[in-house]
């Protein structure tokens, strides 16, 4: 009797180990997904080599040597470089000493200076462009141009005094920008 109750006993300790091994119930799986989503900024950064730039000139006479260099860092598919003049007074787009002015070149049809014509404008590679209050594009690269770092721009300042400029600095002050490419 006592194997038999020993045996018993045996069983039921396995028994019990057997049924604590078993799950004591099924549990249903449960999940959620998660969306994650991350804004990146449009990046447009301008820079410029020179905030100052000083031409030294006679009467009748023509620069097209002293330039700024425009440097841009953008993440955009694209930009463009614009630039106006910021005077709120007398008119916008000249270089102006006084009551005397050099006058901009045409903004519609700009065309290179004249030595003996007052006159002055920016030259962007082969193109003139005139200035004026209103922001004017210098540059496009278009909106398939991927995103770049430090891609710089070469602005030539293209000035011509008059046969009878009369003596003095004649100053503007341009505001340059950079927009994403449309």
């Amino acid at each position: 009797m006592v194997k038999t109750k020993n045996i018993i006993v045996a069983l039921g300790v396995v028994a019990g180990l057997g049924v604590t091994a078993l799950p004591m119930a099924t549990h249903a799986a449960s999940s959620q997904n998660t969306t994650v989503t991350v804004n990146v900024a449009s990046q447009l950064e301008l820079s410029i080599d020179s905030t100052a730039v000083a031409i030294n000139m006679d009467v009748n006479d023509l620069d097209e040597a002293s330039k700024s260099t425009l440097s841009v860092t953008t993440n955009t598919s694209g930009y463009q470089i614009q630039v106006k003049d910021t005077a709120t007074t007398g008119t916008p787009g000249s270089l102006v000493n006084g009551s005397n002015s050099i006058p901009s070149i045409s903004t519609s049809s700009p065309a290179a200076p004249v030595a003996g014509t007052a006159g002055w404008g920016l030259k962007v590679g082969t193109s003139y462009y005139g200035v004026s209050g209103t922001a004017a594009t210098i540059k496009d690269t278009g909106t398939s141009h991927g995103a770049v770092t430090n891609e710089t721009t070469d602005v030539y300042y293209s000035v011509a005094t008059g046969s009878h400029q009369a003596v003095g600095s004649y100053t503007a002050t341009l505001q340059y920008s950079v927009i994403a490419a449309s």
